[in-house]
């Protein structure tokens, strides 16, 4: 953690402005460098601030914040954390500064009153503290480059063992969803489960993002929903999920377990219950993320003799919990995000060869 932590606070209202850097300033290592009512100003004042972290409000007249994320992404690339409403509109511009590289985001508070701040001080300084330390300007200083010489997905892919693609992500996580699902072809004859460490209300704006930008059909989970071969279900904000044998039919389930997993969904909880429902035929991809979900279920998956994908340190934004699945030993292949949709076709025609014999 930095000894000090210099903060850019952006939002067109000067009532949150205020909050946001009261909230800030109660907390000893944390400094607003400065604050921005636009998004034009939040491009100069972190040319000229250079802040290590930046608040950023979507909705302001005139160069509103997803224009300012790309702007600052392009121009000197800085850890984002967005402020985002709660409303439809407001979860879609949120999924795109995320995938525009926006290291997370916390959902605006309302503003009657402080009352209704306080309940999300200890989330917000959280998710500014972790967006310190992001390596952004290390991800994007070679962007160009990564992109450039990126392989096109392909090979061939056939049909017969079910072979479920189970995913997890965290911060940083809509911008490398993206890059897959780019990527992936439309003939992936094989179910996908996404869980996204969000709140609710806001991965059905994921899963609808995720659906238009590739080949892949893509849609939030429901509860009762049987998995698919080509569809990729996204699990709910704010709720755990699991797989369920409902006499013939595997099922996802919503549940609400006690402690263990404090991120909502969990990515340990539902590839626990896939690998005692798939047993070995499980392909595990850890992508970006704080802390350490997803390495006890992708031992598993590891141990049930299915293969783990973990994103490496040099294309993730936050190296926690691919990190946690290296320190774990059990993983197979650290892949680049820019090769990961290519890797993910390759382990599931290397796994269905394997069981064709």
């Amino acid at each position: 953690m930095k000894e000090e932590i210099r903060v850019l606070v952006v939002d067109d209202s000067f009532f949150m402005r205020t909050v946001l850097s009261d909230i800030l300033s109660s907390v000893p290592h944390m400094v607003v460098a400065g604050t921005a009512r636009n998004g034009r100003e939040a491009v100069a004042k972190t040319m000229d601030l250079r802040p290590d972290v930046i608040t950023m409000d979507l909705d302001m007249p005139g160069m509103g914040g997803l224009e300012a994320v790309e702007r600052i992404m392009s121009q000197r690339p800085t850890p984002i954390v967005v402020v985002s409403a709660y409303a439809q509109e407001g979860a879609q511009m949120t999924i795109r500064a995320l995938e525009a590289g926006a290291v997370d985001f916390v959902p605006k508070p309302q503003v009657s009153g402080l009352i209704h701040v306080a309940p999300n001080k200890e989330e917000f300084l959280s998710k500014v503290k972790q967006a310190s330390l992001a390596r952004i300007a290390d991800i994007f200083k070679d962007s160009d480059v990564l992109v450039t010489g990126r392989e096109e997905a392909g090979g061939g892919m056939s049909s017969g063992q079910d072979i479920l693609v189970a995913i997890g992500a965290s911060a940083g996580g809509p911008k490398a969803l993206a890059e897959i699902f780019r990527l992936l072809p439309g003939y992936l004859n094989v179910p996908m489960v996404v869980v996204q460490h969000m709140p609710e209300g806001f991965t059905e704006s994921l899963a609808e993002r995720l659906d238009t930008i590739g080949e892949i059909s893509v849609r939030e989970a429901k509860d009762g929903d049987c998995l698919q071969p080509g569809v990729a279900l996204v699990a709910p904000g704010g709720r755990h999920m699991v797989l369920r044998k409902e006499g013939d039919l595997i099922r996802l389930r919503f549940c609400h377990e006690p402690g263990t997993w404090s991120a909502k969904p969990s990515i340990d909880l539902f590839m626990r219950s896939a690998v005692e429902h798939f047993g070995g035929c499980i392909l595990a991809v850890v992508l970006t993320g704080m802390g350490k979900d997803g390495a006890l279920g992708s031992r598993l998956v590891y141990e049930a003799g299915g293969r783990v994908l973990a994103q490496d340190e040099a294309t993730s934004i936050v190296y926690g919990m691919p990190r946690s699945v290296v320190e774990m030993g059990c993983v197979d292949h650290q892949v680049s995000i820019h090769s990961m949709a290519r890797e993910i076709l390759k382990n599931i025609d290397n796994m269905k060869q394997a069981y064709r014999t």
